[in-house]
C-alpha cells in the first residue's frame, strides 16, 4: 500500500509539470481565482507580443537601412506587417469568442475558456514573430 502511495504522488508530480501554466492556474485556484491568474499570464503574453511587434518593426527598418530588402520589398513588408498585427488582434479576439460561445461555458468557466484561448493564439503568434526574428 505504501508502494501504492509513492506512485500515485510521483504520478501527480510528474502531472503537474506537464501541465501548461493556464492549466496550473484553473487546477490550482478557484474559480475566479482561476480567471485572475490566467489574466496574468494573457497580460505577460501581450507585453511580449507588443515587445516582438517592435522588434520586428525595427528589423524591418534595419534591413531598409542596410539595403538587406529592396525599398519595394521594405514598403510591402511594413504594410503587410501593420495590417498583420491589427488582423491579428482581430482574429484572435472573434476565433475564441466563438469557440467560448461554442463550448458552452458559463460564468468562471467562460472566462477559464475564453483566456485559455487567448493565451494560446498569443503564444502561437509569439512563436510566430521570433521565427520571422530569425530570418535576419
Amino acid at each position: 500500500s505504501f508502494l501504492l502511495l509513492l506512485m500515485l504522488v510521483n504520478s501527480s508530480a510528474l502531472f503537474a509539470e506537464e501541465m501548461t501554466p493556464a492549466e496550473n492556474c484553473i487546477a490550482g485556484d478557484s474559480g475566479v481565482g482561476s480567471v485572475e491568474c490566467l489574466k496574468k499570464i494573457y497580460k505577460a503574453l501581450n507585453q511580449e507580443l507588443d515587445q516582438l511587434n517592435q522588434a520586428v518593426f525595427s528589423s524591418l527598418e534595419e534591413r531598409n537601412r542596410k539595403d538587406t530588402i529592396t525599398v519595394i520589398h521594405y514598403d510591402y513588408a511594413l504594410l503587410a506587417f501593420k495590417r498583420s498585427v491589427l488582423d491579428f488582434k482581430l482574429y484572435r479576439e472573434s476565433g475564441c469568442n466563438t469557440f467560448t460561445y461554442y463550448s458552452g461555458g458559463v460564468a468562471s468557466g467562460y472566462q477559464q475558456q475564453l483566456y485559455k484561448c487567448l493565451i494560446s493564439q498569443t503564444e502561437v503568434h509569439n512563436q510566430f514573430l521570433k521565427k520571422i526574428l530569425e530570418l535576419k
